[in-house]
């Protein structure tokens, strides 16, 4: 399990500050190649520049959150997630920010560690 903090410095190009905390956690299943993950996380800060503020956190403040079950075998990790976040596609669309990209997702992945 982690917790963990990362934050930024009021700063012109991202509109403000910002403090991103989370908290993820993975654990084995005994007995199987499988490995369940789980993570929340939460973004918030302030602002200074709403347009520039847009590209980093759309719509303001924000939670995202992850379930995920990956198999591994030898140095093959294969896996799905569900991922998702609170952010709302509805709004005004920024040159800097596309929320019809904010929605929940199914998502699976392949990783060759050597």
């Amino acid at each position: 399990m982690t917790l963990g903090a990362i934050g930024a410095p009021s700063q012109r190009a991202i509109g403000g500050s910002n403090v991103y905390a989370y908290a993820n956690a993975n654990a084995g299943i005994p007995g199987t190649p499988f490995t369940v993950l789980a993570e929340v996380g939460h973004s918030s800060g302030s602002v200074r520049n709403p347009n520039h503020a847009e590209r980093l956190r759309p719509g303001g403040d924000y939670t995202n959150w992850r379930l995920g079950l990956e198999h591994r075998r030898d140095r093959l990790t294969v896996g799905v997630d569900y991922i998702g976040t609170d952010v709302s596609r509805s709004g005004e669309a920024s040159r800097f920010a596309d929320r019809r990209n904010a929605a929940d997702r199914l998502i699976g992945h392949v990783q060759l560690s050597f």
